[in-house]
């Protein structure tokens, strides 16, 4: 497999419906079946597709398995999801009992060279279909990684950037597109582009939008009957209850309203779901039931460990949890951040968290203040520097000057209402112990 493939693949890679089609083609045995799904996934990554073909087809085919015991150092792989995937798959065929079932075509060959194109043929297929495994569990996908990382410009880059085929790609890449746009706060970008002759996924998208956009203006009391009637309706239909977009964006929606028990009803149906997992997992902290967040934990690593996401779930839950598992939480958070394109402002602050549970306030501080240049009115970002800042010793003009910017950025922030909220019960505490 060549290394010009290997990069396209890993670069230019971005829409799931390629990545489910190319895993069913090497499952077939009708070649001509392959061949259409091959020819897919040809006008996305090019002819050099078609040039590793032949190789796995005939690696797979022939069932070849190395003299050599391989070990995933021996594999080109740096990704340690692809890695553990690529272990499982090594382990699977040394259980089994391969055989040749008809001559080697290399005849011309030394015994070493054809041994080698044997070796290398196998290794090609064994990494390719690591890399479809590790795909099609997590569905990771451009799109999806930079959505969860935080990564939202890049979404709208990715998304802007591609012209996928299906009608059911273009559904899914404009869902990812405008919940990118409302992480960013444009919430009327998404407002005036969907129409209600839209798909449902796009129109629920749209009500996310309107709410949240009456949230941050302080006039959610006029929108908040209107959206959870409208919620209420759409979960009525049966087919809509299982649609994941639907359940992802009600399930935000009732948790924003502390309606937790709601949002929990919603997103149980479709726990195979990483993203409703996500927000259940966030639930569960929310209500302090520790013990079910990491019940959820371990029953999803059980099919999706090495998703990107379920990594980040089991940081949070490292969090709660304290002890060891702070330094564990700031161990993925860092693996996380090796890539540039992963190293933003949300990873940023998860490894800043780490730290000041760790009581590493210097080494947070700097994380923070790097997150900090990459947007400079995060709130989260602003929030941990307040934190940071009162462990630390800074002085009260520096902890006033976070906070400041905090209600220019945010001013309804739920840190802000619980600091006012603090100060008045300061300020009546305190008139009892006034000098007569």
């Amino acid at each position: 497999m060549s290394d010009r493939f290997l990069q396209s693949l890993i670069s230019f890679v971005t829409l799931a419906e390629i990545f489910r089609r190319l895993a069913s083609a090497f499952e077939k045995d009708n070649k001509h079946e392959r061949a259409e799904d091959i020819a897919l996934a040809q006008r996305y990554f090019g002819s050099s597709v078609g040039n590793a073909n032949a190789d796995i087809e005939y690696a797979m085919d022939q069932k070849i398995v190395p003299k050599k015991k391989l070990t995933p150092s021996a594999i080109p792989i740096k990704e340690t999801a692809h890695k553990k995937a690529t272990v499982r798959i090594i382990n699977t065929i040394e259980r089994g009992k391969p055989t040749i079932k008809k001559p080697h075509p290399f005849r011309n060959q030394s015994h070493i060279e054809r041994q080698q194109e044997v070796d290398n043929a196998k290794i090609s297929a064994i990494f390719f279909r690591a890399l479809l495994i590790h795909l099609r569990i997590n569905l990771d996908t451009k799109f999806y990684k930079h959505q969860k990382t935080g990564s939202y410009q890049q979404v709208i880059n990715e998304a802007n950037s591609r012209t996928p085929v299906s009608e059911a790609a273009k559904l899914e890449r404009k869902v990812y597109l405008y919940r990118a746009y409302i992480a960013q706060g444009k919430y009327n970008i998404v407002i005036s582009e969907v129409k209600d002759s839209d798909a449902v996924e796009l129109r629920v998208v749209k009500l996310l939008a309107v709410y949240l956009q009456a949230k941050a203006a302080g006039q959610l009391d006029s929108k908040r009957e209107e959206t959870l009637k409208e919620l209420s309706e759409l979960l009525k239909e049966p087919a809509n209850s299982l649609n994941s977009t639907i359940q992802i964006v009600s399930g935000t929606i009732y948790y924003h309203e502390g309606l937790l028990e709601d949002a929990l009803k919603v997103l149980i149906k479709n726990n195979k779901n990483l993203e409703c997992v996500a927000l259940i997992i966030q639930i569960y902290l929310q209500m302090d039931r520790v013990d079910l967040a990491k019940r959820e934990l371990a029953a999803t690593k059980s099919w999706a460990e090495d998703a990107m996401l379920a990594q980040l779930i089991e940081a949070w839950v490292g969090l709660r949890t304290g002890g060891d598992k702070y330094q564990e939480a700031y161990y993925i958070y860092e693996e996380i951040a090796q890539s540039p394109s992963s190293n933003t402002v949300k990873i940023l602050n998860g490894q800043a968290v780490c730290h000041i549970h760790l009581g590493r306030y210097p080494e947070a501080e700097g994380l923070l203040l790097e997150a900090l240049n990459k947007n400079n009115d995060d709130p989260e970002t602003l929030v941990n520097l307040i934190v940071v800042s009162n462990l630390s010793g800074k002085s009260s003009d520096v902890v006033n000057r976070y906070i400041t910017q905090l209600k220019e950025a945010s001013p309804n922030h739920p840190f802000l209402q619980d600091l006012d909220l603090k100060n008045s019960l300061f300020d009546r505490a305190a008139l009892k112990f006034v000098l007569a």
